[in-house]
């Protein structure tokens, strides 16, 4: 991941005007997602860079979280969670004050979401402030610490959940994680979605 986010378009920091960036850098995996349109293109606009492939072994991270949630679902007598075959990837790098405001993932194709192909985020480095909300991306009473290691999942009904981060707790990532990849302080977060 390393190696991607230093080369060709690779981890930048995006905006939705020249006066309004996001407080993350970001790196897109598969197509790239421009945040001014909302859609997602084959090429960066800003700078021409097409985005790295996604890695079919950071792939299999989404399939095989997936294949873990859905097996708990089973487990809690829920309801299954719809199949999703990640073609994207949105790798975000949160420094000690990122944050990134309520929204809703809705950019992918008309089937995919129709489907509810899930979202699956897999969160490393220092923990972070999640709040999500099936009602507004004005609601932010449910909260939920997502810690490094940890897999979040939202899909069918749930796949339109606002949701965003609002606080990185410094300090907070795992000591042997940081020793072995040499990761900054801040929470890495890669969210995987069907885009087809």
């Amino acid at each position: 991941m390393h190696e991607l986010g230093r080369g060709p378009g690779g981890f930048y920091v995006p905006s939705y005007t020249d006066d309004a960036r996001l407080a993350l850098h970001m790196m897109c995996l598969g197509h790239h997602w421009e945040p001014v349109t909302g859609k997602y293109v084959t090429t960066r606009p800003h700078d021409g860079a097409t985005p790295p492939a996604l890695p079919p072994a950071v792939a299999a991270l989404a399939s095989d979280g997936l294949a873990a949630a859905s097996a708990a679902a089973i487990v809690e007598d829920s309801a299954p969670l719809p199949e999703m075959n990640a073609d994207i990837c949105l790798v975000n790098f949160y420094m000690t004050g990122g944050k990134l405001g309520m929204h809703q993932d809705r950019s992918e194709s008309k089937s995919s979401l129709r489907r509810g192909a899930p979202v699956v985020s897999l969160s490393m480095g220092d923990a972070c402030d999640f709040h999500y909300s099936a009602v507004s991306k004005e609601d932010m009473s449910s909260k939920v610490l997502l810690e490094s290691g940890d897999l979040l999942v939202f899909g069918g009904p749930a796949r339109m959940l606002h949701h965003g981060v609002t606080h990185i707790h410094a300090n907070t990532a795992p000591q042997g994680l940081v020793e072995a990849t040499g990761l900054r302080p801040g929470r890495l977060n890669m969210t995987f979605r069907e885009f087809r």
